[in-house]
């Protein structure tokens, strides 16, 4: 504050003095000027009076100007004499502006600067009986000019008025500032200040106040922290940017068996195993990042993310959930879908088979049409839900192979091939913004993930409703969206969507038809290329379903791999 205060006082006191001189200059130019104008309209006045009586250039040779140049001028704008230089060397006058308002009002007047005199130049000029015009001039200083012929003086007079500036602002300074510095912030309402600072001790004295109840406040939120935390089924460890155990709660503790004497020290010395040795590589630690490990017999999510407080790095956070038996859950409906796809497929295939032959009139003409066109469609229907199951049933071992290359507007064109005469018997229409991407990956799978999504759309649309279908590369993630405007999902069913066999409530949907397995296929398939999946849906308003791809698992193609293929399932 105080050198704020030094600086202010002296650039004001400066500011007030250059202003002050600058002023003296000004008003010295414009009392200057004026008197300059003066002397030369007098002049050249009783110089026209003189050669109107005389008529006669001899008068005019007769006289002496002193500082005053003077002109004669013909009407036509020829000099035929002039006091400074020889007449036939200079150029006509007729353009002149003083010229011209003598020649029209009698009487001219003009200011012009010179650069070869670095000079102003004042003239005024008179109509004479004879019709001619006299032009008298004088030089006049500038105020710039003034200035540079003055600097030195000046320079000397400014460098004075610093100094004393200077002094002075110092002085005053240390007047105002030390009933300020003199404050016991301990105690500020007993020291003696000025009245205009009393308001600010008694805000010091209030926040004081307040900052231990703050601290107070601190303390409280830090106990209840650490019993909220110490309560989680969740495991949490905050670490310091020195990989540093700041907190760490009881679940956490039993996960790396350890104690609380843990805290401060790196979690590199206290876990050693190749998940934390992961977590910290170069690779690793600049980025958050989502890993399933199985430790001890048990499966958990390690979630792995940086602190950063308004783009400040704070450290990191690591929240360990126990996915055991989530696992175990997804275990058990894998062996189901495999039993399920095994025990069913062929009595199906007989059914199929039954059916062909009423349709050759094995049976009776008068049952053949209804009775092998029940069995056909429901033998299809069954046959399709098997190829779901099995379908699943390999997205959920995380088999890979068959991959090949296709380009993403290949791909759409085939989804919306197949299911095109099914929009247009309800008059649903198509749009379609695909970004051409080259791809490297399981083409059955993205196909039956477009085409899920594209065939719920339709499903659950409106007749001459719409459905979009857009693909986009956003950086790193391939983006998939596919929307409509149909029936909408209901909030409470949302989350329940992407199970397997779950259907909306009856009373919601006017659609049965289908496995039941579509969103739960296309789960699967997100799930296997590590990418996420969100769904957006308001009822009687539509659905939006975002898929988000990384393209490093979609990108990993042999060298020797050049042709685009679009096989279809």
């Amino acid at each position: 504050m105080k050198k704020r205060i030094f600086a202010a006082v002296l650039v004001t006191s400066l500011a007030v003095l250059i202003f002050g001189m600058l002023c003296v200059l000004l008003i010295s130019e414009v009392i200057v000027s004026s008197d300059i104008r003066e002397k030369l309209d007098y002049f050249t006045s009783d110089l026209a009076a003189g050669q109107n009586q005389s008529g006669e250039v001899p008068f005019i040779l007769n006289k002496k100007f002193g500082l005053f140049r003077v002109t004669l001028i013909h009407p036509d704008g020829t000099v035929y004499y002039d006091s400074f230089s020889k007449a036939d060397e200079l150029k006509n006058h007729l353009d002149r502006e003083e010229v011209q308002e003598a020649l029209q009002s009698g009487a001219g007047f003009s200011e012009r600067y010179s650069d070869s005199l670095d000079k102003r130049i004042i003239y005024r000029s008179l109509k004479l009986e004879s019709g001619d015009i006299l032009r008298c001039a004088v030089t006049s200083e500038t105020v710039l000019k003034q200035i540079s012929t003055l600097a030195y003086v000046m320079f000397g007079i400014v460098v004075f008025l610093v100094i004393i500036s200077a002094v002075l602002s110092r002085v005053l300074t240390e007047k105002i500032v030390r009933p300020v510095n003199q404050v016991d912030l301990n105690h500020p309402l007993e020291s003696e200040v000025y009245d205009e600072l009393s308001p600010l001790i008694g805000k010091i004295c209030e926040q004081q106040r307040q900052i231990v109840k703050q601290i107070e406040d601190i303390r409280q939120q830090s106990q209840e922290f650490m019993l909220i935390t110490e309560s989680m089924t969740e495991g949490l460890v905050i670490l310091n940017p020195n990989v540093e155990i700041v907190s760490i709660n009881r679940s956490a503790r039993e996960f790396l068996n350890v104690n609380q004497d843990c805290i401060g020290k790196s979690l590199l010395t206290v876990d050693r195993s190749s998940f934390v040795r992961d977590l910290f590589s170069k690779e690793s630690i600049q980025r958050s990042s989502r890993n399933t490990i199985e430790r001890d017999g048990r499966y958990y999510l390690i979630f792995f993310n940086r602190i950063v407080v308004d783009e400040l790095f704070k450290g990191y956070a690591l929240l360990l959930v126990d996915i055991t038996p989530n696992r175990l859950a997804e275990k058990q409906r894998q062996e189901f879908t495999a039993n399920v796809s095994h025990e069913l497929k062929t009595p199906l295939q007989s059914i199929i088979g039954s059916a062909e032959l009423l349709e050759r009139n094995i049976v009776k003409t008068v049952d053949i049409p209804s009775f092998a066109k029940m069995i056909r469609e429901k033998s299809l229907r069954l046959l399709s839900l098997i190829n779901d199951i099995i379908f699943l049933s390999r997205l959920d071992e995380g088999r890979r192979g068959g991959e090949t290359s296709f380009s993403s507007r290949a791909l759409s064109s085939d989804v919306v091939q197949m299911l095109e005469d099914r929009a247009t018997s309800r008059n649903i229409r198509f749009e379609k913004n695909i970004e051409d991407i080259e791809l490297f990956a399981v083409y059955q799978y993205l196909y039956a993930l477009i085409y899920n999504l594209c065939d719920n759309a339709i499903k659950y649309n409106q007749d001459g409703g719409r459905v979009d279908l857009e693909i986009a590369d956003k950086g790193d993630m391939l983006s998939i969206k596919v929307s409509d405007n149909g029936i909408g999902i209901p909030e409470d069913s949302q989350s329940r969507v992407f199970e397997r066999f779950f259907r909306v409530d009856k009373s919601h949907s006017v659609i049965t038809e289908g496995t039941g397995l579509g969103l739960s296929i296309v789960k699967r398939i997100v799930m296997f290329y590590e990418g996420e999946l969100k769904l957006t849906s308001k009822e009687g308003q539509g659905s939006e379903f975002t898929v988000l791809l990384p393209f490093k698992n979609l990108e990993n193609r042999p060298e020797s791999t050049q042709m685009i293929l679009s096989p279809k399932t």
